[in-house]
C-alpha cells in the first residue's frame, strides 16, 4: 500500500486524498458531538468521552484534529493508511512533542493516530496500548513486538524513559473508515445524525455537509463548539430536528491557531 498521509506541517500544502480523510474523520467526531453520544474506542467512558468541540489545522504538536472531550483533550494525527515506517514515525514524533509541551495534561489528555486502514502490526500496537492501560499482565507475541518497536522508535527520537511511559499510557490507535460514504464509520456518522440531529431521511445530506464544513474549517484554521458546528450545518439548509434547532443559536467559533474566540464567548481550547 502507498502511504498517502498528510505532511502535518502547520499551514503547509497537503495531499488532497489525505485531506479528504481528515475532513471526514473530523466530521465523525462532530456527529458524535451533535448526537450527544460518547465517542467509542477511547480510554474515557461515559460522559467523559462526550465531544464538546472540534478544531482542524491547529498550532499544537499533533495538529491535524484537536477534540475537546468532557474528560480531557484528544490530539489526533490522521492518516488514510497507518503502517510502520514513515506514518508511525511521524505520529510518534508528534506524540513526543505533545507530551513535552507544558500545556499537556498527562492525567487527562490523550494523543492518537487514526487511519482508515491499519496494517496488522499497527493494529497490534493499538491493542497493546489498550491492554497496558488496563493493567494486563500479559501480551500476545505481536503486541509485545509492537510495543518494543514503539519504544525503540521513541528512544531513537530522543525520548526519556519518563516520556516513553507517558506516551504508552496516553497514546491511542484508532481505525475509522470514513473516507467514502459507503464505509462503515461514515455510515455510522449518517445514522448518528438522521432523526437525532436532522429530520428523518436527511442524515446522508447532513453527513456530506459536515465533511464540507470541516474542509472549510481546516482552510480557515478554526474550530467550533458543538453549538457552532450545529449552526454551520443549519446555514447549509439542512432541516434540523426541533430540539436541535433551539440549540443552534448559541454558536461558538474560535481560531485553531491562536485560540482567539471569533464570536465573543470563552475560548474552549488552550
Amino acid at each position: 500500500m502507498t502511504d498517502e498521509g498528510l505532511s502535518a506541517s502547520a499551514g503547509g500544502a497537503h495531499d488532497e486524498a489525505g485531506g479528504q480523510y481528515r475532513r471526514a474523520l473530523a466530521a465523525l467526531f462532530v456527529a458524535h458531538a451533535l448526537n450527544g453520544l460518547e465517542f467509542q474506542g477511547l480510554p474515557l467512558g461515559g460522559q467523559a468521552g462526550t465531544v464538546e468541540s472540534v478544531a482542524l489545522e491547529t498550532d499544537t504538536a499533533v495538529d491535524d484534529i484537536v477534540v475537546v472531550l468532557r474528560g480531557g483533550r484528544l490530539f489526533v494525527q490522521a492518516k488514510r493508511t497507518l503502517r510502520w515506517g514513515r506514518p508511525l514515525e511521524e505520529a510518534a514524533r508528534q506524540w513526543l512533542s505533545a507530551v513535552r509541551h507544558a500545556d499537556f495534561d498527562s492525567e487527562a489528555d490523550f494523543v492518537a493516530a487514526a487511519g482508515g486502514t491499519l496494517f496488522s502490526a499497527v493494529a497490534a500496537l493499538g491493542r497493546a496500548l489498550d491492554r497496558l492501560r488496563s493493567s494486563a499482565t500479559s501480551l500476545t507475541g505481536a503486541e509485545r513486538d509492537a510495543i518494543g518497536k514503539l519504544r525503540a522508535l521513541l528512544v531513537s527520537l530522543g525520548a526519556t524513559d519518563e516520556e516513553i511511559a507517558v506516551i504508552t499510557r496516553r497514546a491511542v490507535v484508532l481505525r475509522r473508515a470514513v473516507e467514502e460514504d459507503s464505509e462503515e464509520h461514515a455510515e455510522l456518522g449518517r445514522l448518528l445524525l438522521d432523526q437525532h440531529v436532522v429530520k428523518k431521511g436527511e442524515g446522508g445530506r447532513a453527513w456530506r455537509e459536515l465533511v464540507a464544513i470541516a474542509g472549510r474549517a481546516a482552510r480557515l484554521r478554526v474550530g467550533y463548539t458543538t453549538a457552532g458546528w450545529l449552526t454551520e450545518l443549519r446555514k447549509c439548509g439542512v432541516p434540523l430536528t426541533a430540539a436541535r434547532e433551539a440549540s443552534a443559536s448559541d454558536a461558538v467559533a474560535y481560531s485553531s491557531v491562536t485560540g482567539k474566540n471569533l464570536s465573543g464567548v470563552a475560548r474552549p481550547l488552550t
